[in-house]
């Protein structure tokens, strides 16, 4: 009787060990991940082209968990700054040097009161050009017409929708 209490502690004693080495190894890896990571707030970007402000960019926050210069951002405004009045908003993207991927919530608010409302988009900076394949829906004043996925070229002057048009008429 008294060994197979004693094996019973044993056993006990090992899995109460290995309960607190496992736990104990899981804390320590997200310590190092969060290390790594790069974490800011009130960020505000700019981008100029020939020395001329193009746009800026602004976050509430935002982390980088690597080197490559891509930045995820917590609630981004893009606001254009020469040409057409543009703003981008979303509930977050990844803001990279040659483009910029939305998600979540993505509204873009053209000068002449034209609202288009997606779930992500890409926008390339080089080229001034947006693409997404998700459905869009566009609304100005009181029309409303909707698509599966557009390209918008030429700083939104062109756009061409990837998929049939719908058109609402209230």
């Amino acid at each position: 009787m008294i060994f197979t209490i004693r094996c019973g502690k044993i056993f006990l004693f090992s899995i109460a060990m290995l309960l607190i080495l496992s736990c104990s190894s899981k804390g320590s890896e997200t310590s190092l991940m969060t290390g790594n990571e790069k974490t800011m707030s009130g960020i505000k970007m700019k981008s100029y082209k020939e020395k001329e402000l193009q746009f800026t960019l602004d976050a509430q926050s935002g982390y980088s968990t690597d080197s490559s210069d891509n930045y995820t951002l917590i609630k981004p405004l893009y606001k254009r700054v020469t040409g057409d009045s543009i703003r981008v908003h979303s509930d977050s993207c990844i803001s990279g040097k040659t483009e910029i991927t939305y998600y979540g919530n993505v509204i873009v608010e053209f000068e002449d009161s034209m609202t288009l409302y997606t779930d992500s988009m890409r926008y390339f900076t080089e080229s001034d050009s947006a693409i997404t394949e998700d459905s869009v829906l566009i609304i100005k004043n009181n029309n409303k017409m909707k698509s599966k996925g557009f390209a918008g070229s030429n700083g939104f002057n062109k756009i061409t929708f990837l998929g049939k048009v719908v058109l609402y008429d209230e």
